[in-house]
């Protein structure tokens, strides 16, 4: 159990929903095909190596794939062409940026989006969707969406295709979010449909790559959605509720009592990268409810 006193309070966590409804999830959750879901997702929220660091190596790895039209990548191509982008991307301080590329590679072959075909030569097995490039079926989405391939971009004025594609995407990473929390809010009991939203940690504009992650969203109501969006209340890395203290509406209080508990999700638990955002609203807080899950 997560060590849950009480500590400062550094503020809220803004999030932005998927305003689009969606019809309740009733599909077959697809697996990958060489490890079980739950395991293979688990184990990247679990990893040692920094997301931003892993994120920059996929996009690396997609942009040498995309020159040499070719999905056979080196490493020695990918250090000399690379490297010094990769570092800039994940805000690599480290004196050792090639053996942290290194570590990274080998996680990617863990989870099965790279295959070692000789040493030093690589086959990049799974690139990020643009899901405003191309017309894909729910299947495909939703199979982009569980292995955090999703990208969901900017869309131009004027842009209809590109526009409606976006909203698909949307609606299956609501769709998603809502089965991976069994469609119920995760800090009460509404299960609504029609009231659950996808609920981002990391706001929709402060990171592209994020938002068609299941790791950056969370199953809430429209209450305490909007509650979390302006930072009434948070979550803390070990998945702990943080109240914001002294809140004078009752009606408020009784959103947010103190046994308010954040109930984890099937398979994609909130990242903890995600959640240590820096808080976008300013709050100076000085006290704290905090509760054990």
């Amino acid at each position: 159990m997560p060590d849950c006193r009480e500590r400062r309070f550094t503020g809220g966590i803004r999030s932005q929903h998927v305003a689009t409804s969606a019809e309740r999830d009733t599909a077959k959750w697809h697996a990958p095909r060489k490890q079980p879901l739950n395991r293979c997702k688990l184990s990247i929220a679990m990893s040692s190596i920094p997301r931003r660091w892993r994120d920059a190596v996929l996009d690396a790895l997609s942009r040498v794939v995309d020159r040499q039209r070719s999905d056979l990548i080196s490493r020695q191509s990918l250090v000399s062409e690379e490297l010094d982008r990769i570092a800039a991307e994940a805000q690599s301080q480290g004196q050792t940026p090639g053996q942290t590329l290194s570590r990274v590679l080998q996680e990617l072959e863990r989870e099965h989006l790279l295959e070692r075909v000789s040493p030093g030569q690589y086959r990049l097995l799974a690139q990020s969707v643009q899901i405003e490039k191309a017309d894909l079926s729910d299947d495909e989405i939703d199979r982009a969406i569980e292995s955090g391939r999703l990208r969901l971009g900017e869309v131009q004025t004027g842009s209809e295709v590109e526009l409606i594609r976006r909203r698909r995407g949307q609606e299956r990473v609501r769709a998603k979010t809502l089965y991976n929390y069994g469609y119920q809010c995760a800090v009460c009991d509404v299960s609504e449909t029609d009231l659950l939203v996808a609920s981002h940690i990391r706001r929709w504009a402060d990171d592209a790559d994020a938002r068609g992650r299941l790791e950056n969203t969370i199953c809430l109501c429209r209450p305490h959605d909007a509650l979390f969006e302006c930072g009434y209340w948070s979550l803390t890395d070990g998945l702990c509720v943080v109240i914001r203290p002294s809140i004078k509406s009752g009606t408020l209080r009784t959103l947010l009592p103190a046994s308010l508990r954040f109930r984890r999700p099937s398979f994609f638990p909130p990242d903890p990268e995600y959640l240590s955002t820096p808080n976008p609203i300013g709050f100076a807080l000085t006290a704290s409810v905090r509760i054990d899950i």
